[in-house]
């Protein structure tokens, strides 16, 4: 099988512009007119490697840009990484390496806390589903979402 000099050295690029995943770099090689599942599969392997393709990098890197920016919680982070191909057990572990758990709860705590600012209700009861409704979406695990809500009410 005969792999296009260029487009390799485009993928290239592209891989060394910022983490990509394969499932990132199929859909930019498809972008390009590769219609051949086993061209793009033979580029993605290339691609690993000479290490312009790292898988555990990527994931620690997406999960990282993903708590810390966008201030999203494990649930929302794993689904996301699972919709781009990723196994379970990769996403778990990368994730307990990747995001401390002390600074998790403080991060849910902080973003829990700025929404009761915003939030002009004077329903107790109301105003902690509203709370509790927004950290539930950003990702954050429902059970302790419920614990912080009730720390953060009193």
């Amino acid at each position: 099988m005969k792999i296009d000099k260029e487009i390799l050295q485009k993928a290239e690029r592209y891989c060394a512009k910022a983490e990509r995943s394969p499932y990132d770099v199929k859909l930019f090689l498809q972008k390009r007119d590769v219609k051949s599942e086993a061209i793009i599969t033979e580029i993605i392997n290339r691609l690993k490697a000479n290490n312009f393709l790292n898988e555990e990098r990527y994931i620690k890197a997406f999960i990282h840009d993903k708590f810390k920016l966008n201030k999203w919680g494990k649930y929302k982070i794993k689904l996301a990484l699972l919709a781009k191909g990723f196994g379970e057990e990769k996403i778990e572990k990368c994730m307990a390496e990747t995001i401390d758990p002390n600074e998790y709860i403080d991060t849910l705590k902080n973003i829990m806390e700025k929404k009761k600012k915003t939030l002009k209700i004077g329903n107790r009861n109301i105003l902690k589903q509203k709370i509790s409704n927004f950290a539930v979406s950003k990702g954050y695990e429902p059970g302790l979402v419920k614990k912080i809500v009730e720390s953060i009410m009193n």
